[in-house]
């Protein structure tokens, strides 16, 4: 696969439309007071005085006097004596008639009541936040739309007992609650919440949560967040822009080593985004200033293959290479010198010098060094074992962003 090295830019229009993706908050109110009203009516086993309490209240309801109504519900919840049935049908018709009437405030109160009582089933108490979640944000009272998107995240079984929709939908208010008046952090905060009782974690939240969250990293000028937000979002949804934004976010990281420079340079090589001679000559002289002629022959011979154009003194240079290969460099580091043992060896010797150096990285298994056995394993053909050993290299940081965007483009290469 051949990335397009044009500028892109990433244009989020998060606020605009949000809110018609939540569902009218009042169903669940208008479906709760019938069902109450037809429980009254039918003489359910309630106590006389709550009874009457909740008649009243039921049928101000009907007249449109909702204050009316939330009194005679309160009056019902100081008679004495309550049974346990007495106190959620109180419950249920507090919520059914806070939430017809439109008062956020009322309704996120009786809706938290609702949903911390354990006694009520789970799929009424998680529509009841559903809708007042719905109802705040629609109001755009954007801090009670969080706080009661977090409660139903964080009541232990309530967000299992809604259905796969209802997650979605509350999630992703309670993230655009965050986003949509600016609070970056919050949306950061949200995201990583909802990744903990996600399958797959970060990488199976929505698309549009984690472009609001490598947004807020943006906002908050943190590159490092951003750029590994770039890189879940291309892992989860290979998308090309994806990639190409990690990428650009990677080639201005002043984190990473001459190494890491290398293996950057290197992966934009293989994508096919270096095809200037003087381009593929500069790559090849990173990897003799790192004691790495072998990785400069692969690169010389890849670049032919790919018929670009070879520079005047190319045969000079190839000899340079090829005098190189075998002698020792000072201070270098062992992993990457049994690595380039490897590339310099016949194929029959490869298995062993490749032992030698899968058991440097054991004992000095830093990511930088975990990165270049992956690039090895990559180099001399085994793409399969090469993604596998990538996807182990350790996070957060550059080198882990680094090291799975090399597993991400080796999956979309030709195999070798």
């Amino acid at each position: 696969m051949k990335f397009s090295t044009t500028n892109w830019t990433v244009a989020l229009a998060m606020g605009a439309g949000l809110a018609a993706m939540a569902p009218h908050s009042a169903a669940w109110g208008a479906e709760a007071a019938a069902a109450q009203g037809a429980r009254l009516a039918s003489g359910a086993t309630l106590s006389p005085d709550v009874s009457k309490d909740l008649l009243a209240a039921q049928a101000e309801l009907k007249a449109g006097h909702f204050q009316e109504a939330m009194n005679a519900v309160a009056h019902a919840s100081h008679a004495p004596n309550q049974t346990k049935d007495d106190r959620a049908t109180i419950v249920r018709m507090g919520a059914a008639i806070a939430m017809r009437s439109g008062n956020v405030h009322a309704s996120a109160r009786t809706a938290e009541a609702l949903a911390a009582d354990p006694a009520l089933p789970a799929t009424e108490r998680a529509r009841a936040l559903q809708d007042a979640v719905v109802m705040a944000y629609r109001a755009h009272d954007w801090p009670t739309a969080a706080a009661l998107g977090e409660r139903y995240f964080n009541i232990p079984g309530l967000a299992q007992a809604g259905s796969a929709g209802q997650r979605k939908t509350i999630s992703s208010l309670l993230v655009q609650s965050y986003y949509v008046p600016h609070h970056w952090a919050g949306v950061v905060m949200a995201t990583d919440q909802l990744a903990k009782t996600t399958p797959g974690g970060l990488g199976g939240l929505p698309e549009n949560l984690l472009q609001m969250r490598a947004a807020a990293y943006g906002q908050m000028n943190n590159h490092a967040g951003q750029q590994a937000s770039w890189v879940v979002l291309a892992e989860a949804y290979h998308r090309p822009a994806y990639w190409q934004a990690a990428l650009a976010g990677l080639e201005h990281n002043s984190d990473l080593s001459p190494y890491g420079q290398y293996a950057l340079q290197k992966l934009r090589f293989a994508a096919g985004l270096v095809s200037q001679p003087a381009a593929v000559r500069d790559l090849e002289e990173q990897a003799i200033q790192l004691g790495l002629p072998a990785a400069a022959l692969r690169l010389e011979n890849a670049a032919n293959a790919r018929h670009i154009q070879p520079l005047p003194d190319a045969a000079r240079f190839n000899a340079f290479l090829k005098r190189r290969l075998g002698q020792a460099v000072p201070d270098q580091n062992p992993v990457l010198a049994a690595g380039e043992a490897v590339l310099a060896a016949a194929p029959a010797q490869q298995g062993a010098a490749l032992a030698t150096m899968k058991a440097r990285v054991a004992a000095m298994p830093t990511p930088e060094n975990q990165l270049a056995y992956g690039l090895v394993l990559a180099d001399i053909g085994r793409s399969h074992e090469a993604q596998q050993a990538l996807g182990q290299v350790k996070g957060p940081g550059a080198v882990h962003d680094l090291a799975q965007m090399w597993r991400l483009t080796l999956h979309t290469l030709p195999a070798h």
